[in-house]
């Protein structure tokens, strides 16, 4: 059963890659740099990435203890119980829950960190409370968690992490792919125009989809 629900999972992520990347891509050369938010965005991005690559060793713990947050919130979600999560001084970690887990809800907790921007995400939550007076340090802000999230997950996305081998790397690659696609796109999409946006780009990829197993025929 278990391989039958992981090789659906598969098939699903592999169909939803190219309108997902159709979807990404047109939110990257529609980004409007001539917007202020935008340039806020942009900087706080780089800014960040550029720290957090020179400073990675500094940021072990914090790191790590973000990467162990992710599992946790993605745990909740399945409506497992937490049990244990600890971050170490080395930058080692563990997250426990509690709970029986489907083959699909052990994929997304145990991949969640390379995939879903935890910090961006919160931010983008509390976006209707912020105020206009304080926007462009908010899509500041945004843009400094985006590129610690670009930083860290391309340092913790190898051949020796353990949830991509627990998973098996055609599954985890597969899925990273997809969700990076998905979230990336749509973080894009907010900077850009708002909740509205990200709407769109879920019609643009469902359109992109349609259209290509239309042609497919």
């Amino acid at each position: 059963m278990r391989f039958l629900v992981k090789l659906l999972v598969n098939i699903v992520s592999l169909a939803l890659i190219m309108p997902f990347a159709h979807a990404f891509w047109a939110e990257v050369i529609g980004f409007d740099t001539g917007v202020d938010r935008n340039w806020m965005f942009l900087g706080g991005t780089l800014f960040s990435a550029i720290v957090c690559y020179v400073l990675a060793r500094r940021l072990e713990f914090f790191a790590t203890f973000e990467h162990e947050l992710t599992h946790n919130i993605w745990a909740l979600l399945f409506f497992k119980k937490p049990m244990g999560f600890h971050v170490n001084e080395d930058g080692s970690g563990l997250f426990q829950f509690k709970g029986r887990t489907s083959t699909i809800s052990e994929l997304f907790i145990s991949l969640a960190p390379y995939f879903f921007p935890t910090a961006t995400v919160l931010l983008i939550m509390v976006s209707p409370v912020i105020k206009e007076g304080f926007m462009g340090f908010y899509y500041l802000l945004i843009g400094i968690t985006y590129g610690y999230h670009i930083s860290s997950t391309i340092r913790e996305t190898h051949l020796q992490q353990t949830d991509i081998t627990g998973n098996g790397y055609f599954t985890s690659f597969n899925l990273i792919t997809s969700l990076n696609l998905l979230t990336n796109g749509l973080v894009l999409a907010f900077i850009s125009g708002g909740w509205g946006a990200m709407g769109d780009f879920f019609t643009d990829s469902f359109t992109f989809a349609t259209e290509s197993v239309q042609n497919w025929y």
